[in-house]
């Protein structure tokens, strides 16, 4: 069963009494998740006295005969405050100006601190009667250049934006940015600050397995070598066509299978195995719920050791 710490605000009096209460209950084990607080915290995630509670519980469990599993991060979905910007969960966010026919040198200005331009495109049309086709914009020592057209014109625009989430039901001490799921440094980082912090505090033969929960992770579809990989994987590159995402049609359609395809495919290779990885060389099996956002596929699964689903519809 799940046993939520909330908090943390745990005794080990109360620790043990649950536990013998699960055992008594007949249940076979638990799966610790680390949760926000219901009254004020009596120590921080990760900290000695919190690691401690936690080597107690394990040693615990394990005179009980009770199996013993650890959830990898707090809340939904994993991240904290040793997640940078560099390294936090990203998606592509769009905006559109309608421009005359004359030629303009634009400098590039992001919208919003930290966005990045991905790409600008150009076509013929206005914001009320959209361009049927659109053109790639050069950029040119941060500057768009766009050249004389023949009427009303619709610049579109491509930004790489931090989704700003943050790890949602935090418990104290682990709040902060959720992580690039698609970024295998990302991935590490958040191992090297709190995966390897929990193995070190319980024994590896205390542990039944490691645990991902639901990724439930919103609006991230981007990440900075997106479009190398995409090329690398499908064979043409993203920036001319990127646009086509906004539209309807068979290359659009072609377009978004390919995207989200390579979405997939990075999720499984620079979250998945690299967590599977990271807890085979810590001798414990790795476990997830692997579904939502980012696009996992049931193929996903093969990456970890145990998964399992939530609810009928997941």
């Amino acid at each position: 069963m799940r046993w939520s710490w909330f908090g943390p605000g745990v005794t080990q009096g109360e620790l043990e009494r649950e536990l013998i209460a699960i055992a008594d209950a007949g249940l076979g084990g638990v799966e610790v998740a680390y949760v926000y607080p219901l009254a004020p915290a009596t120590t921080k995630f990760g900290s000695d006295s919190f690691l401690a509670d936690l080597r107690f519980a394990a040693e615990r469990a394990h005179e009980l005969g009770l199996r013993f599993h650890l959830t990898l991060g707090s809340g939904l979905s994993f991240g904290g405050p040793h997640i940078s910007a560099e390294l936090a969960a990203r998606q592509l966010h769009w905006e559109r100006r309608e421009i005359g026919p004359g030629p303009l040198h634009v400098p590039v200005v992001p919208p919003w601190p930290g966005d990045d331009l991905v790409a600008a495109y150009i076509g013929a049309g206005s914001l009320q009667e959209q361009p049927q086709a659109y053109e790639h914009l050069p950029v040119v020592d941060g500057r768009m250049m766009i050249n004389a057209g023949e009427g009303p014109r619709v610049v579109l625009l491509a930004y790489a934006r931090l989704t700003g989430q943050n790890v949602k039901r935090a418990t104290a001490g682990a709040e902060g940015p959720v992580l690039d799921h698609y970024s295998a440094a990302a991935t590490e980082a958040h191992l090297r600050a709190v995966g390897d912090s929990l193995l070190d505090a319980v024994p590896a033969e205390l542990v039944s397995s490691v645990f991902c929960d639901s990724l439930e992770v919103y609006a991230a579809d981007w990440t900075p070598n997106l479009p190398a990989e995409f090329a690398r994987r499908r064979g043409y590159d993203l920036i001319p066509v990127l646009y086509h995402l906004m539209f309807e049609g068979p290359e659009a359609a072609q377009l978004r299978a390919d995207y989200h395809r390579t979405l997939a495919e990075l999720y499984e290779e620079s979250f998945v195995a690299v967590c599977q990885q990271w807890a085979a060389g810590r001798g414990v099996p790795f476990r997830i719920q692997s579904y939502g956002t980012p696009p996992a596929t049931i193929s996903s699964y093969r990456f970890s050791d145990l998964f399992e689903g939530e609810g009928w519809g997941t």
